[in-house]
């Protein structure tokens, strides 16, 4: 998958639920269910398209805010189907802002570990990013 959110026009619908929110989105190449915790993380997404996708994830609190923990993945669209791999991170404070430091990823049919880490970060404030309708 090589997208999170829909690169072009799709319709979004929230709701709200027990657990928090579900957001359905659809569109060109998009398909899926993200399910939000009430302050509005991603606890689990299930995506038919662009392929059949799905996968959950731990967040821990950090210095300021929540931190991507972990995030287990696997093919297909039910909560029933095999996880493939899990991807879990650790992080470094750079310059008073915290930056993904490692991540493992561990194969569940192997059991095989892959460790990577980031180093020699810098950290790059003060730059504006700035985001218009495009009808304006």
């Amino acid at each position: 998958m090589d997208e999170i959110l829909p690169l072009k026009p799709s319709k979004f619908s929230f709701q709200k639920v027990d657990t928090g929110f579900k957001v359905l989105m659809n569109g060109t190449n998009v398909s899926a269910t993200l399910m939000l915790l009430p302050d509005m993380r991603i606890s689990k997404v299930i995506s038919e398209l662009p392929q059949p996708l799905h996968f959950t994830t731990n967040f821990a609190s950090g210095p300021s805010g929540f931190l991507l923990q972990s995030v287990k993945t696997g093919a297909g669209t039910s909560d029933l189907d095999k996880w493939d791999a899990n991807f879990t991170y650790a992080f470094q404070d750079v310059q008073g802002i915290q930056l993904p430091g490692g991540v493992t990823v561990t194969a569940f049919a192997t059991g095989e570990k892959w460790a990577y880490s980031l180093a020699d970060c810098e950290a790059i404030t003060g730059v504006k990013v700035e985001a218009r309708a495009l009808n304006q």
